[in-house]
């Protein structure tokens, strides 16, 4: 220090014990009032504001910039608004997306279940398809190998028995007795 300067004594305080002294001294006149949100964080039982003053002594104390001890500002009030109604859009976009989604998912599930439906009506139709092809293929068969038997007697395609000369000439085997004669006279 230059020595043409005057040393005063006095010490000097810090920020915290300079806060802690203005906090005991307005704890004298403070009122107490409805605790601040930082009182009730931090349990404390009495909130006083000094007269004139917008900031209570336990936040007075610590230093703390906001104080609601006489509640909340409008802008606090109107950002707390304005948040809600971004939160209650969020959520009603979010609601929506689920709404639409889960029509997606309706709409999706009906379509698979009318394939399956489909599909199966599809299997069945090719079954039936395929089953009368192996009854043709084994009628088939059937007269070919009909066909490729030998046959015993020398003409084909002829019956051998024809049941109408039963009737003229074996008389016993007819309803009505007729005489051989007579019977072969009558053509």
């Amino acid at each position: 220090m230059p020595p043409n300067r005057v040393r005063k004594n006095r010490s000097q305080k810090s920020s915290t014990e300079r806060r802690r002294v203005r906090a005991d001294i307005l704890s004298a006149v403070a009122i107490k009032m409805v605790r601040c949100s930082r009182c009730k964080e931090n349990k404390i039982p009495d909130c006083r504001v000094p007269p004139g003053d917008d900031t209570c002594v336990s936040c007075a104390r610590v230093g703390s910039a906001s104080c609601d001890s006489f509640g909340y500002d409008d802008s606090a009030v109107r950002h707390l608004v304005d948040q809600k109604r971004r939160l209650d859009a969020k959520e009603a976009e979010a609601s929506e997306a689920i709404r639409s989604a889960n029509q997606a998912l309706v709409a999706a599930l009906a379509k698979a279940e009318r394939l399956r439906v489909q599909r199966l009506a599809l299997d069945q139709k090719a079954l039936a398809m395929f089953e009368q092809e192996g009854e043709v293929l084994a009628e088939q068969e059937r007269q070919e190998a009909a066909a490729a038997q030998p046959s015993s007697s020398s003409t084909s395609g002829v019956p051998l028995f024809d049941p109408s000369w039963v009737q003229w000439y074996v008389p016993s085997l007819t309803s009505q007795p007729t005489d051989i004669v007579a019977a072969s006279t009558m053509r």
